[in-house]
C-alpha cells in the first residue's frame, strides 16, 4: 500500500532548505547591518559629546581667568583681565592651549573694540564685548578629530550680560 503526503513530493526538501536558509542569511545580514550602523552613529555621537564638553570646559576656564582679579606683589586684589580689555578695547587676544589624552582644548579671549556689533544686539549697538572662544577636539583611535567650538560674550561694562553658543 502506497501512501502519499500532501504537499510534499520526492526532492522538494533540499530547494525549500535552502531557501529557508537563504531567507535565514539574509536576515541575519540585515539585522547585523542595522547593529552596526546603529553602533557607529552612537560612537560618533559620543565623540561630538566629548568635543562639545572639551569646548565647554575651555568655556569655564577662560570665564575664570577673565573674571578672576588678578594679585598685586603686596597681596592685595588688583584688576581683572575683563577690566584690562576694558581699559584697552585693543589688547591683545590672550590665547592658551591644554592637551589631554585624545583631547585639545584651545582658549582664546579677546576684546572687540567699540565698531563691533555683536551677533543678537539691538541696531545700532555699539557696546563693547569681549569674547571668550574655546575650541574642544577629540580625537578617536583612527585620528578623527571631532570639534566643537563654543563662545561666550561678555559686555565690558556689565560682565553679567552674557551669551553663549557653540557650532
Amino acid at each position: 500500500m502506497e501512501t502519499h503526503r500532501i504537499g510534499f513530493q520526492k526532492g522538494a526538501v533540499i530547494p525549500f532548505v535552502l531557501i529557508v536558509f537563504v531567507v535565514a542569511t539574509i536576515t541575519a545580514a540585515a539585522i547585523f547591518s542595522l547593529f552596526n550602523v546603529n553602533l557607529k552613529q552612537t560612537i560618533s555621537q559620543e565623540r561630538h559629546i566629548q568635543s562639545y564638553y572639551c569646548a565647554l570646559t575651555g568655556l569655564d576656564l577662560g570665564t575664570a581667568a577673565l573674571l578672576m582679579p588678578t594679585f598685586q606683589p603686596d597681596g592685595s586684589p588688583g584688576p581683572t583681565l575683563l577690566d584690562e580689555f576694558r581699559s584697552d578695547p585693543y589688547k591683545t587676544p590672550l590665547t592658551d592651549t591644554f592637551m589631554v589624552t585624545n583631547v585639545s582644548v584651545i582658549i582664546t579671549i579677546q576684546s572687540t573694540n567699540s565698531v563691533f556689533i555683536k551677533p543678537d544686539s539691538p541696531s545700532g549697538s555699539t557696546d563693547q564685548w569681549v569674547c571668550v572662544e574655546a575650541v574642544g577636539t577629540y580625537i578617536d583611535g583612527n585620528n578623527k578629530g571631532f570639534t566643537t567650538t563654543g563662545r561666550a560674550w561678555y559686555r565690558a561694562d556689565d560682565p553679567e550680560v552674557t551669551q553663549r553658543d557653540f557650532s
